[in-house]
């Protein structure tokens, strides 16, 4: 073997040692990350994160930037706790702790975001007035106010408080109330109703809607969607459950059907009928598309407006690239190739 060769297979074993050697590099992971919170105003809110090795560094970004205790007042850093003494319009964002060894390799936890709980009031100006056939269905419709984080229904039902389902009536996570066989009974003024789960605030209408009850002249009447009768846009989060309305009027009572895409939906333990809703138990992306309630009676077949589903992307993380020397959802290989090739990211 030449001397020229030998000194390059020598080049070869060494640099494959030194990457080897490399990439056996510890690198920080961690052990619990931060979680989102919504907190009332004035009130203490706290982050944590913990980390592995525990030489690790940590620190926090806001906003995307480096924080320090000088450029947000009120709050204060502890290694992996970052403290709020009393929560403030100014403390509302995304937050990120950064674990960083003494080598520079570095990585960010999921992002955490820290929110005011808030709920705004409901907007009417007069009594709504609506006049229901005996036997049919009926519908008050309460969609829920601004709220953060989403309001829960409270209405009030001729002039007691409802809040869950009971047999007259269907409180659905829209807010709306649903009546599913009117009877004179069920005559009276009807309010919509929210509450904040956090700060337990109410809100109510002020105004609110009255039932009259019609008696039905025959043994039957025209079938008719009540509800949805315009295009509805539905924005949902993974994991979330959500009920996609349905409210057919008529006598005898129309059955519905949902479809999916033009197809009929097939019902199982994610996808449940509920006097004619349809409930989507736990959304995934599987459940984008569009719906279609559909109902049959004697009298031939009717067809709701459209629900177009969209659902917001699994996963904490918003990102699996890099910014800055701060990676998200790496592999140990790809961090550690990374740092082979940058020798040093300078997290700032």
């Amino acid at each position: 073997m030449d001397d020229g060769l030998r000194v390059l297979l020598c080049a070869l074993l060494c640099l494959s040692q030194a990457l080897l050697f490399g990439c056996t590099l510890q690198y920080p992971s961690f052990r619990s990350e931060p979680a989102s919170l919504v907190q009332s105003p004035g009130s203490p809110a706290r982050l944590r994160c913990a980390a592995d090795p525990l030489s690790a560094t940590l620190s926090w970004r806001f906003r995307g930037a480096p924080l320090r205790v000088d450029t947000l007042p009120g709050v204060e850093l502890n290694g992996g706790t970052l403290t709020i003494a009393s929560l403030q319009r100014a403390h509302v964002g995304v937050y990120q702790c950064v674990a960083r060894l003494d080598h520079g390799l570095a990585v960010a936890s999921r992002y955490a975001r820290v929110d005011l709980a808030e709920i705004s009031e409901y907007k009417d100006s007069r009594r709504r007035s609506l006049s229901v056939h005996e036997g049919d269905a009926a519908i008050i419709e309460c969609p829920l106010p601004t709220s953060v984080p989403t309001a829960l229904p409270r209405l009030r039902v001729r002039g007691e408080r409802v809040e869950s389902s009971s047999d007259d009536y269907l409180v659905l996570p829209s807010g709306n109330l649903q009546i599913p066989s009117v009877s004179p009974r069920h005559q009276g003024v009807y309010k919509c109703g929210s509450y904040n789960p956090v700060t337990g605030e109410t809100v109510m209408q002020t105004h609110g809607t009255k039932i009259s009850v019609r008696h039905a002249n025959s043994s039957s009447s025209p079938m008719r969607i009540v509800y949805p009768t315009t295009p509805k846009n539905v924005t949902l989060q993974w994991s979330q459950s959500y009920t996609l309305e349905c409210v057919v009027s008529g006598s005898p009572a129309p059955s519905s059907t949902w479809f999916k895409n033009g197809e009929r939906v097939g019902l199982g333990p994610s996808l449940r009928h509920l006097h004619g809703n349809l409930e989507i138990v736990s959304v995934t992306t599987e459940d984008i598309g569009v719906y279609v309630c559909a109902a049959e009676g004697e009298q031939g077949t009717v067809m709701s407006a459209n629900y177009i589903v969209n659902v917001l992307g699994e996963g904490s993380q918003s990102s699996c690239s890099c910014r800055k020397g701060l990676y998200w959802n790496k592999s140990r290989s790809e961090i550690c190739c990374e740092w082979l090739k940058k020798k040093k990211f300078g997290i700032q």
